[in-house]
């Protein structure tokens, strides 16, 4: 695999919460999950009448993994931009690719970024 050492995809920054999130499910209320990053709640999700237990939990999970989420996306896109074998190019951030295929899923991969950064 040749790298293209010329073209480095910029890392971009979560401004969100810094810090590990982990899932904590209030025993005492029980009508209530927090996503925690160490002490500080960042996030409560309600159990109601409209969402049960187990569908409030599998979000919940969903947003704790969020953080990695984001970081394996953007590594992998920039991974992606950097061999030539993969038939793509970075201009800036962008990458353009010799396969239509490849190219939507490296869009649609950075569009999810952007929306999770806020751009």
């Amino acid at each position: 695999m040749n790298i293209k050492k010329e073209d480095k995809m910029e890392q971009l920054e979560f401004k969100g919460t810094q810090g590990e999130w982990k899932l904590f499910i209030d025993n005492v209320i029980k009508s209530e999950i927090f996503i925690m990053a160490g002490k500080i709640p960042i996030i409560r999700i309600a159990v109601n009448n409209y969402i049960n237990k187990k569908e409030a939990k599998a979000n919940a999970k969903l947003i704790e993994a969020a953080p990695e989420l984001l970081k394996s996306l953007n590594n992998l896109v920039e991974w992606f931009g950097k061999y030539e074998d993969h038939e793509c190019e970075m201009i800036g951030n962008q990458i353009l690719c010799k396969s239509e295929d490849q190219e939507e899923v490296i869009q649609f991969a950075m569009k999810a970024i952007n929306k999770a950064l806020m751009i």
